[in-house]
C-alpha cells in the first residue's frame, strides 16, 4: 500500500546552513509589516501556486504507480536507497540515491556525486532506470529528489526560488555527509537547468567549485514559453510577475569556466532554439560588429560555406551539441531523448568525468 505522507526526516537543511536566510527574513517582520502586507503576500503568493501548476506539470502526476516503479526498483538495484530530505523552509522532498560499487569504500569527501534535477513533466520514480545508467557509465553516485508537490514531496511551489531551495537541500544533504563541493556536480534537465544553474552559482560565490551540467534549457522561463505556444504569449508576463523567473545567464556566467557544461539540440521545440540558454549567451557576447557581419551573411545568396569564414568566438565554448534525428516527433524527441542515450553519450560522459575528475 502506498503511503500517502512521508514519515520523518532523514535529514534536515540547518538554519545554519540555509544560504537563502530564509526563518531569520520571515524573523526580522515586525507584527505592523506582517499585518500590512500578509493580504497582497497571500494573493501573490496563491497565484504563484496556481502559475506553478502550468511551470511544473509534474504535480499532476498521479501518484498510483509511483510507489510500485520506486520498490521494483529498489529491489533490483541494492545500492540504492530512497530518503527524505527537508529543505530550509521545511518542506519534506521524497529522495533517491543510486552508489556506483567503485565508490563503497571511499571516504564522503573522495565520493564523486552527480545531482540530478527533473524537467517539469517527470517524477524521479519515471526517470530511475536512465539514473542507473548515468550512475554506472560515469562512476559518480546519483541523488535526485522529486521537487515539492511533486509525488510524494509535500508542499507546492509558488516562485521558482522555491524549487532553487529544493535543489540546494539535496546539496546541503550531500556537504552533511562529508561530501567535498568540488566533487558535486549538479545537472538539470529542461525546467531543471534552470534551478542547477541558480544553485551551483551560489557556492561559486562561496568559493565551492561545485560543477554544472546545463542540458538543454532557457536562457529565461518567460521567453521560454512565450515562444513555445501562442497561450505562452499570454502567460509570459504572468511568470515574471509572480516570481516564475530564474536569474539562469547571469548565474552561468557566475560558473568559472572549467566547472560548467552547456548541452543544446539546434532542433528543440520545447524549448526552442531562439530560447535557449545558449541562444541568450551567444546574443549577449555577441559584438555590434558580428551582429553586423552576421546579417551580412544572412543576406548572401548560395550554399554555406564549408570552411567558416570568419571567427566566431562569442559562441560558448564548454558545449555538446546532440544531433539525434527523430521523425514524425523531431521537436518533442529532439528535447526529451536522454543524453546517455544520444550519439553524444561518450562525449558526455567524458566530459562528466572531467568536470568530476573521475578516471575513466
Amino acid at each position: 500500500m502506498a503511503i500517502l505522507k512521508l514519515g520523518p526526516s532523514d535529514f534536515k537543511v540547518d538554519a545554519s546552513h540555509d544560504i537563502f536566510k530564509i526563518e531569520e527574513k520571515k524573523n526580522k517582520k515586525n507584527i505592523f509589516v506582517k499585518t500590512f502586507v500578509f493580504l497582497p503576500a497571500l494573493v501573490k503568493k496563491t497565484l504563484g501556486k496556481i502559475l506553478g501548476k502550468h511551470v511544473l506539470n509534474a504535480q499532476g502526476i498521479s501518484r498510483k504507480k509511483l510507489p510500485i516503479l520506486r520498490d521494483n526498483f529498489l529491489k533490483a538495484v541494492p545500492s540504492s536507497k530512497r530518503g527524505i530530505i527537508e529543505t530550509a523552509d521545511k518542506v519534506k522532498l521524497d529522495a533517491m540515491e543510486i552508489k556506483h560499487p567503485g565508490n563503497s569504500l571511499k571516504l564522503p569527501q573522495e565520493q564523486k556525486w552527480i545531482i540530478f534535477l527533473n524537467g517539469k513533466n517527470t517524477a524521479y520514480e519515471q526517470n530511475l532506470e536512465n539514473l542507473a545508467d548515468m550512475c554506472e557509465a560515469t562512476k559518480a553516485n546519483v541523488l535526485t529528489a522529486n521537487y515539492r508537490g511533486v509525488g510524494f514531496s509535500e508542499g507546492s511551489p509558488s516562485s521558482a526560488h522555491d524549487l532553487v531551495v529544493d535543489g540546494e537541500a539535496l546539496v546541503q544533504y550531500l556537504l552533511n555527509k562529508g561530501v567535498s563541493p568540488e566533487n558535486i556536480l549538479v545537472e538539470g534537465w529542461s525546467l531543471g537547468g534552470g534551478v542547477a544553474t541558480q544553485v551551483a552559482a551560489y557556492h561559486q560565490e562561496k568559493d565551492h567549485e561545485m560543477k554544472l551540467v546545463n542540458d538543454r534549457s532557457f536562457g529565461t522561463l518567460a521567453h521560454a514559453i512565450s515562444k513555445f505556444s501562442v497561450s505562452g504569449l499570454i502567460f509570459a508576463p504572468l511568470m515574471t510577475a509572480f516570481d516564475w523567473k530564474f536569474n539562469t545567464v547571469k548565474c552561468w556566467k557566475a560558473i568559472k569556466e572549467n566547472c560548467k557544461l552547456l548541452i543544446i539540440h539546434k532542433d528543440d521545440q520545447i524549448v526552442k532554439y531562439q530560447a535557449s540558454l545558449y541562444k541568450h549567451l551567444k546574443n549577449d557576447a555577441m559584438t555590434a560588429a558580428d551582429k553586423k557581419l552576421k546579417q551580412q551573411r544572412k543576406r548572401r545568396k548560395g550554399p554555406k560555406p564549408l570552411v567558416k569564414t570568419h571567427v566566431q568566438a562569442y559562441k560558448p565554448n564548454q558545449k555538446i551539441v546532440l544531433k539525434d534525428s527523430f521523425f514524425g516527433i523531431q521537436g518533442k524527441g529532439a528535447h526529451i531523448v536522454v543524453v546517455t542515450h544520444s550519439k553524444q553519450r561518450q562525449l558526455y560522459i567524458q566530459e562528466v568525468q572531467r568536470l568530476l575528475n573521475i578516471q575513466p
